[in-house]
């Protein structure tokens, strides 16, 4: 998987959108399935990332603040919790998905 991959649920119409409008690109084929689904390896595209701005999709341009911090966690798809779990040893020990950086 490449550095900046994330693994995103192939069937979740936020992702297919996002692919669909050349935010999101797939960057390989080999899935990994949890009880959500298959999530496969997206980047964010080249153009997008230079054009994109975080204040753009109304996220903190900096580290968040508690109360952005407690809305973002609020407010995530509901595919998170799953792939938190899996990530964690709660589904499997042999993830391949790395928890995200904070």
């Amino acid at each position: 998987m490449r550095k900046h991959a994330l693994h995103l649920p192939s069937g979740d119409s936020d992702v297919i959108g996002l692919v669909e409008k050349g935010m999101l690109r797939k960057v390989g084929d080999e899935p990994v399935r949890i009880y959500y689904g298959t999530f496969l390896p997206y980047m964010i595209d080249a153009d997008a990332r230079a054009t994109v701005t975080s204040t753009m999709i109304g996220f903190p341009e900096k580290d968040p603040t508690e109360e952005e911090h407690h809305w973002l966690v609020q407010n995530r798809p509901a595919w998170v919790v799953p792939l938190e779990e899996h990530m964690s040893g709660k589904l499997g020990k042999k993830s391949r998905l790395r928890p995200l950086d904070r």
